[in-house]
């Protein structure tokens, strides 16, 4: 019969997350809980006047939003789908 082999796993020293990693997904984060609210408030806004600079603001932060891979549009058409 053969014999099998045992490799040893390496481990680095240092496990924790790396502290410049960490604090860049708590920026981007917070970053992100920032528009979103700033959207949330500007749409009550929109829905109220129809105002085409809230229009326009809307996109723009759906724009900054699409940049951290948030589709705020497919959200909401999800959420519609949802409802019915």
């Amino acid at each position: 019969m053969g014999r099998l082999k045992t490799t040893s796993i390496n481990r680095s020293e240092n496990i924790l997350p790396n502290h410049a990693a960490a604090e860049s997904v708590e920026d981007s984060t917070s970053q992100v809980k920032g528009l979103i609210r700033e959207r949330r408030r500007i749409a009550l806004a929109y829905r109220r006047s129809q105002s085409e600079i809230d229009r326009e603001r809307l996109e723009r932060i759906d724009r900054e939003l699409a940049g951290y891979n948030i589709d705020i549009p497919a959200i909401l058409q999800s959420v519609a789908r949802r409802k019915t």
